[in-house]
């Protein structure tokens, strides 16, 4: 199985299908993936509740690697994630782009870089006009 490979069949089975018992098949045990939080690196086990926290909100996720660039260990990939809201049953749509390197078959680090903001305002969790008001340079919503 190649790196790209790897990577959808990552998407099915942890994200889409929930198997995060199969997280160490696709995971190095001391594997990072930056990029998700703020100056935090998560490993498999972190990863394991991220998953969890953001299934929590969506439901039947649609994943799709739209492009994708592989050379050596390393792939780039754009993603498109159409899901669910599971609080009202509205789509939500996330796009993102991650970088990964892979060794024997499994990520030892990863970059992940998703609109986390479109994906909580389609949530409702986070005001529609936000992004207009940051850019205005006001911090009151």
């Amino acid at each position: 199985m190649d790196n790209l490979e790897t990577l959808q069949d990552f998407y099915r089975t942890i994200w889409i299908g929930g198997r995060l018992d199969q997280m160490d098949r696709f995971f190095a045990p001391d594997a990072r993936a930056g990029g998700l939080l703020p100056d935090l690196a998560l490993g498999p086990a972190d990863f394991e509740i991220l998953v969890q926290t953001v299934m929590a909100l969506v439901a039947n996720p649609q994943i799709e690697i739209v492009h994708h660039l592989a050379q050596g260990d390393w792939i780039a990939a754009l993603i498109d994630v159409h899901c669910r809201s599971r609080a009202t049953g509205d789509p939500v749509r996330l796009s993102g782009q991650i970088m990964c390197r892979f060794d024997e078959g499994r990520i030892v680090e990863a970059y992940n870089h998703f609109d986390t903001m479109a994906f909580f305002q389609q949530l409702g969790l986070v005001a529609p006009e936000t992004v207009e008001v940051m850019l205005a340079g006001d911090a009151a919503l």
